[in-house]
């Protein structure tokens, strides 16, 4: 049965899913049930969906899946962020302006109505992408950043941390970006490829020591510092130099003149070499107070103070505006480096610097330097005025930044530096004294609202500042719970909530924003997938361009093929690369088998229409026999395996799991069992029919977490009358320890390592699998693991008469390769077997068809292993007569009619060329004959199958 394209199969259902409100049954269904806390990263609506971004957002629709069918209400909503510093950046690269200057001067107004332009083009895309790669829940019922409620949500965190006290303004030196022009917090240096590999020149320079301190080592006057750096720039625009607390300073004199310096014991030998000796030793704290020359003056101000610090960081205030302006280059303070930018002035700053006498040494340097995880530009430390979050233990998050596009900071001053907060529309239609119920609050209408000062009575007018958007987006881990008017109430949460996120960066702010409100963290299992690559092996980044859209994978190979990808790398790895060949590779092996066992399934396992109804997929057989019971035990570990591994969060085990037990399903099990299937006597009565059904049920849930799509499609297939008509509506399984056969999974471990071998030692002595063989021996444990049915059926799959203890050690199996005559004609009637049912196959014909078997042959060896396996062969063909044709010269009764009903003719032949003369002269018409150009044991034959009335197909021609 041909499988359709799973891209169609999934649209198909996707289409059904609309069709019956399939999201809105399921919310039904779960109403009342307990809440199951799932946060996932938002989505980032200023560029094109990206592989590395669905990634994580598909992993947390697995879990939302498993735990839907466990049981629990999710709150599975796609949510956008819409406030990214990205927009800005793109829709200033689109309009082609520079800076703030070239937004003010394209203006306000429009720039950011073609913002939100912009998120709202990208938001559809992504809208269309979660419908593609079904995640659960209404993809356009999308929330975004940018609704009013939201920022409502966020002005209220605001203003709870303003009056808790974690919540202040003051001006404080950290890393900025020059070309977003805004602070970063310490959570996002820690982002992935935030600190690279920069080759660069480590400067010593010489800053003389112009005033010492009474009561300071007399060996300091006179002396030079020896500053060390491997930023250049920082030389320029420092204004101060900072000594290491708990440092100890060498004072060192040069050999027969008095060239004094001073400089850390660390690098002494690094920078020094013998012509100096050390005459004194100082601690930092001696140095703290004196006062020395700057390496570049800035007017009047020629010296500058030593400092002690803990960090570089610490000596506050190293990029002064008057020295490095906003955008990161130097300003006409220093003609030398006016104009350049701060990264790029090393050169003409170590050139300067020799041509004055104050370069001790130069050396190449090679170290991490952070850059902007959003452009890429390289961070300089600078002192900006803004509002700062207080985490605790000395760290404190910049929270707020001048910008045009972002959640407006809910902050009014009035001309006395009173402050108004404003926690929502309602209130700041009060203050403004007019309705503003209907406000788009975003920079251009807020800028011109002014309002009553809450601490004078005068006019307050907006600060103009933004909320920066990690916080803005960390808050959407709490908002999308506190929706529901259970959340928070004792016995309403169910389980460990769970966060999932393309990196730490988005869990850590998640949890300082738990801590500062609940107290605690309101995910305990974070869980963040490793990094997508690209075919360089360079983290996929809008920045870099590299970033791939997972559509043509999923129009290519199937939505289905993709998830699981997605789903067998989490925790695995650090790091990988989503192929083409790697998603096809899941199509094949895993959704395609699995498609394939379905369909021949409910072909096949269908009873003739006098034989009664289907039987039902979820019942169990009567006294199955060992394979049945056998896979029966198989799939209560596999239930029990796979709820395991999601309960864990650990979904790459689950899909790893469900793959091996397909391949088992497949290769062992169905290929054993499958004559079983084709036997119209049997098969009402089959165990092994109702077993399968059983454990495709079963199988069919535990996939759809995975596989949603494919899953569903199944079901429609397998499903019995009564169920649900959708496989994500059913209850997810639990393993029935009464069907647990533990010594027979150990003994089948055994015989199916005893096949192994012995098909192993078959192609050693180079004997065909289909040659019949008298005798094998097997290793004395082996034989005592094995009961008779086992040793049977490993007789049978090692094509052996019967099966004996060996007195050998060191191998598992010896065969005895003697072929005598009678199972030479065995092995003749299974190549024919083999022959007619390419035969069948070819035709169309499915299993339960029935046909009728012709034959001639010259070859008495041939026909009379046909004569003595007569109804080893029709049972295996289905055949209800194989019956010999009339000698050469007497042509088959039917073929002499011009209409005859044969469908398909295979010749066997020796040569490979032409049929032998008796087909020739048996009168077959010509046009019926279709020749397969291989040998029976070197002996000649031809065969005609034709389909009973009943069950006549038509035929596809073999060449």
């Amino acid at each position: 049965m041909p499988l359709p394209d799973l891209s169609a199969i999934e649209r198909e259902v996707a289409a059904s899913w609309v069709h019956s409100g399939l999201t809105a049954r399921l919310a039904a269904r779960h109403a009342n049930a307990p809440v199951w806390p799932l946060a996932t990263a938002p989505l980032p609506a200023c560029g094109v969906p990206g592989m590395h971004q669905a990634g994580p957002r598909t992993i947390g629709d697995v879990y939302a899946r498993f735990k839907a069918m466990r049981g629990y209400l999710v709150p599975s909503l796609t949510w956008l962020d819409c406030h990214d510093f990205g927009v800005e950046i793109s829709v200033a690269g689109e309009l082609g302006l520079a800076g703030r200057a070239g937004i003010k001067s394209y203006g306000t107004g429009p720039f950011i109505a073609r913002c939100r332009e912009s998120v709202l083009r990208h938001g559809a895309a992504w809208q269309s992408l979660a419908s593609r790669l079904g995640w659960l829940g209404d993809a356009t019922a999308a929330r975004r950043t940018t609704d009013a409620g939201h920022i409502e949500h966020v002005w209220q965190s605001l203003v709870q941390l303003y009056e808790a006290g974690l919540l202040f303004r003051t001006r404080l030196a950290g890393p900025y970006c020059p070309r977003c022009q805004v602070r970063l917090a310490e959570h996002e240096l820690r982002r992935p490829g935030v600190h690279r590999t920069v080759k660069t020149s480590a400067l010593v320079v010489r800053l003389r020591l112009t005033e010492v301190p009474a009561g300071m080592n007399a060996c300091l006057a006179g002396a030079d510092l020896l500053a060390w750096t491997t930023a250049p720039w920082q030389l320029a625009a420092a204004t101060c130099v900072a000594a290491e607390a708990g440092e100890s300073y060498a004072i060192a004199r040069r050999s027969g003149h008095d060239d004094r310096v001073v400089i850390a014991a660390s690098r002494l030998y690094r920078v020094l070499d013998d012509g100096w000796h050390v005459i004194a030793a100082v601690p930092a704290r001696e140095l703290a107070g004196a006062s020395c020359e700057l390496a570049f003056p800035r007017g009047d101000v020629r010296t500058g103070p030593v400092v002690l610090v803990r960090s570089s960081r610490a000596a506050a205030d190293l990029a002064e505006p008057g020295s490095i302006g906003p955008d990161g280059r130097f300003g006409p303070a220093l003609p030398l480096l006016s104009g350049e930018f701060f990264a790029d002035a090393g050169r003409a700053i170590a050139i300067d610097l020799a041509d004055r006498g104050l370069l001790f040494a130069s050396m190449p340097w090679q170290s991490r330097q952070p850059h902007c995880w959003r452009c890429g530009s390289p961070l300089l430390d600078r002192a900006l005025r803004s509002w700062y979050l207080h985490l605790g233990a000395g760290q404190d998050w910049v929270l707020s930044h001048t910008r045009y596009w972002g959640a407006p900071l809910p902050l009014w001053e009035c001309p006395d530096g009173h402050l108004t907060w404003v926690s929502s529309l309602a209130e700041l239609s009060e203050l403004a004294g007019r309705d503003l119920s209907g406000l788009d609050p975003h920079y251009q209408a807020l800028a011109t609202i002014l309002v009553k000062c809450t601490g004078c009575g005068g006019q307050a007018t907006w600060t103009g500042e933004t909320v920066a958007a990690d916080f803005d987006n960390g808050l959407m881990a709490f908002e999308r719970f506190e929706r529901f008017e259970r959340f928070g109430q004792a016995g309403q949460v169910g389980g460990a909530g769970l966060l999932v996120a393309g990196d730490r960066s988005w869990q850590q702010v998640t949890a300082a924003i738990g801590r500062l409100r609940q107290g605690a963290e309101p995910h305990p299992v974070p869980l963040w997938s490793g990094r997508i690559l690209d075919e360089r092996g360079r983290a996929m980044d809008r920045r870099l361009g590299n970033v791939a859209s997972p559509l043509p994978l999923a129009d290519k190979h199937g939505a289905d093929a993709l998830r699981w990808h997605f789903a067998s790398l989490t925790q695995r790895q650090a790091s990988t690369r989503v192929t083409d060949e790697a998603v096809r590779l899941v199509a094949r092996r895993v959704l395609r088998r699995y498609l394939h066992i379905v369909a021949w399934f409910s072909q096949n396992s269908q009873p003739r229409p006098a034989a009664g109804t289907r039987v039902a997929a979820g019942s169990c057989g009567d006294s199955p026999g060992v394979l049945d019971r056998w896979l029966l035990s198989e799939l209560q570990l596999l239930v029990r395996d796979v709820t395991a591994a999601f309960e864990t969060f650990r979904c790459d085990e689950a899909a790893a799991r469900l793959e091996s037990f397909l391949r088992d399903l497949s290769r062992w099990y169905l290929r054993l069992t499958r004559r079983k299937f084709g036997d119209p006597a049997d098969r009402p009565h089959s165990g092994s029919v109702r077993t399968l059904g059983s454990c495709l049920g079963v199988l069919t849930r535990l996939m759809a977490p995975l596989a949603p799509f494919t899953t569903d499609y199944a079901w429609g297939l397998i499903r019995t009358c009564g169920a649900p008509d959708s496989v994500h509506l059913t209850p997810w399984p639990a393993p029935r320890d009464q069907l647990l056969y533990p010594e027979l999974d150990a003994q089948m471990t055994v015989a199916r390592q005893v096949v192994r071998a012995g098909r192993a030692a078959r192609a050693y002595a180079q004997m065909q699998a289909r040659q019949p063989l008298g005798l094998a021996w097997i290793s004395p444990a082996s034989h005592a693991a094995l009961d008779r049915e086992l040793l049977a059926l490993v007789a049978a799959e090692l094509n052996v008469k019967s099966i004996e203890q060996g007195t050998f050690r060191g191998r598992r199996v010896e065969l005895d390769l003697t072929v005598t005559p009678e199972l030479r004609r065995e092995a003749l009637a299974r190549h024919c077997v083999r022959v007619l049912q390419d035969a069948r196959k070819r035709a169309g014909l499915a299993m339960t068809d029935q046909i009728s078997v012709r034959w001639q042959t010259t070859d008495e060896d041939l026909a009379v292993a046909l004569t003595e396996h007569d109804s080893a062969i029709r049972r295996a063909v289905g055949a209800t007569s194989c019956t010999r044709v009339h000698p050469v010269g007497h042509p088959p009764a039917s073929a002499a009619t011009p209409d005859v009903t044969a469908t398909l003719t295979a010749a066997i032949t020796s040569t490979g060329t032409a049929a032998p003369a008796a087909a020739r002269a048996s009168g077959v018409p010509t046009d019926a004959a279709e020749r397969v150009e291989q040998a029976v044991g070197g002996l000649n034959a031809v065969f005609w199958i034709e389909p009973l009335a009943s069950s006549a197909r038509s035929v596809a021609h073999h060449r």
